[in-house]
């Protein structure tokens, strides 16, 4: 019921961020689906919201869209670039079986932020399943 009043106050209101906030509910209670419906709504609303590109990515990876995740993460990475969104996005890119994106990606990444031995370690994890 709480989540239909906030989903209900988003759609009045015309509120990207009351959106994004019923989506959180929502996949708090194990409700992916209609958290991703959300969160496409509070893009609709504000398409440069990086809050609600990060958590999309995050529900369509719970529901197995990894080709819709990527497509949310390439969105995210224009408005807030960074190793982290890299190393997930070379793990989605490993998960669907292009381990060469992976590589490089996160070589791209490491020349960008060599002190990073986070990256470091995603560079050898992906090139280690590359072959």
């Amino acid at each position: 019921a709480f989540a239909e009043e906030i989903m209900e106050s988003a759609r009045t209101r015309s509120s990207a961020a009351l959106w994004v906030r019923g989506a959180l509910w929502c996949s708090w209670i194990g409700e992916s689906k209609v958290a991703v419906n959300c969160l496409r709504a509070a893009m609709e609303l504000n398409p440069s919201d990086a809050d609600a590109l990060d958590h999309l990515a995050i529900e369509l990876e719970k529901l197995g869209d990894i080709e819709a995740a990527l497509q949310a993460l390439d969105q995210l990475a224009k408005l807030k670039p960074g190793p982290e969104l890299d190393a997930w996005m070379a793990r989605l890119e490993i998960h669907r079986g292009n381990p060469d994106a992976a590589v490089a990606l996160l070589t791209r990444s490491v020349k960008e932020h060599p002190a990073s031995p986070e990256m470091t370690r995603e560079l050898a994890r992906a090139q280690e399943a590359a072959g």
